[in-house]
């Protein structure tokens, strides 16, 4: 869909001068622009959700009146919660080789193949402290 958007002369001139150094259309440079801007944009939501999740569960695991079985428990059911409620399919990942695999759409992006390899080392990490 071809949408027209209006932009201050300051800015055109700006990305008109960057579409030239690049050998690109202006529409090129300026998706390119908005796709950085909201790959940047969906780190940061992820990095906020997963704060609270862990400040959720730390707050449950230090919790010094709770019994072990009670913590599981509730974590558990935060899990659950989290599952149910952001609509993450965990039924598509899979353990293979120590690392933690999921397919992702293509539209998902960068974002998410970083946060895999993240989640990635950090189960090795964990194996090779265990082991």
């Amino acid at each position: 869909m071809w949408k027209t958007v209006r932009i201050r002369q300051r800015e055109y001139e700006f990305v008109r001068e960057l579409a030239k150094k690049q050998k690109k259309s202006m529409c090129e440079v300026v998706s390119e622009a908005v796709s950085e801007y909201v790959r940047g944009m969906a780190a940061g939501v992820l990095r906020a959700a997963l704060s609270v999740l862990i400040a959720e569960l730390d707050e449950i695991i230090r919790n010094p009146t709770l019994s072990a079985e009670r913590k599981i428990e509730k974590i558990e059911a935060l899990l659950y919660g989290w599952v149910v409620g952001n609509k993450l399919p965990i039924w598509e990942v899979r353990r293979e080789n120590g690392f933690v695999m999921m397919e992702v759409s293509e539209n998902v992006g960068e974002v998410v193949d970083n946060t895999q390899r993240e989640v990635s080392d950090n189960y090795r990490e964990q194996d090779r402290r265990r082991n």
